[in-house]
């Protein structure tokens, strides 16, 4: 069965084009959906101006635009803009409203580098192994001149360990827990080296078994190799970021 949404406030003819995102939207219904089913992406781009002005001219919302604009000047937070635009349709329920702002709060107590290290887990957490690999990488780098807690820092290496591990890239995923453990002592490191060290000796036992066996190891050979042209492009796609960062 589909869902219909009333949409209280009419659509504009001209969309709103969020550049962080690069999407083009015709009305808030749409904004707050979509944000509501990729909070991954939810960050202050909405916070400006320009959006206020398009509130105002082309959905025709003055005093919605007002208390906007009043929010920005004010210094206040993402929490309290959502909040305004939440209250002023009903794309959401009230318990996804509820669990919407909640997470926006939990974001705005963290300092730039824990949320972007938030939105790397989330990544992972929905395995979207790739993306999260490059964002991990990307705070590392940009991290370079800045002071990084250990704890956080160890975390960092842990979960981008645990990403590789999770693409089958066991040798990458090693290197990135001794890193993690070097910096600090999380318990959950000493165990996925712990598990890796088991998995090895468990597969160099199989091989020994069957090295005799063409097939399997021709099929063992064969997903290797896959393994590594998706390494080689998750490289390269580092490379460039790498790039365009100087």
């Amino acid at each position: 069965m589909t869902t219909a949404y009333l949409c209280p406030i009419a659509m504009a003819v001209q969309p709103y084009h969020l550049k962080s995102i690069d999407l083009k939207f015709y009305s808030l219904e749409e904004i707050l959906y979509f944000y509501k089913h990729h909070e991954i992406l939810l960050d202050n781009s909405l916070m400006e101006e320009e959006f206020v002005f398009w509130v105002k001219n082309h959905l025709k919302q003055p005093v919605l635009a007002d208390k906007l604009h009043q929010l920005i000047a004010g210094g206040g937070t993402l929490n309290m803009f959502m909040e305004v635009l939440l209250s002023q349709v009903n794309v959401l329920s009230a318990k996804e409203k509820e669990e919407f702002l909640s997470y926006i709060m939990q974001m705005e107590d963290k300092n730039e580098l824990e949320r972007r290290k938030m939105l790397a887990d989330q990544m992972m957490e929905r395995g979207k192994y790739e993306a999260a690999i490059l964002e991990y990488w990307r705070i590392l780098e940009g991290g370079k001149k800045k002071a990084f807690p250990e704890e956080l820092l160890a975390k960092i290496w842990h979960n981008l360990g645990c990403c590789y591990g999770r693409m089958l890239y066991d040798e990458q995923a090693l290197e990135c827990f001794k890193t993690a453990y070097s910096y600090y002592r999380l318990p959950e490191t000493k165990e996925a080296v712990s598990y890796l060290a088991k998995k090895r000796e468990a597969s160099e036992e199989i091989v020994e078994a069957t090295q005799e066996d063409s097939f399997v190891h021709l099929i063992s050979q064969t997903d290797q190799v896959e393994r590594d042209m998706r390494y080689q492009l998750l490289r390269e796609r580092m490379d460039e970021y790498r790039r365009s960062a100087l």
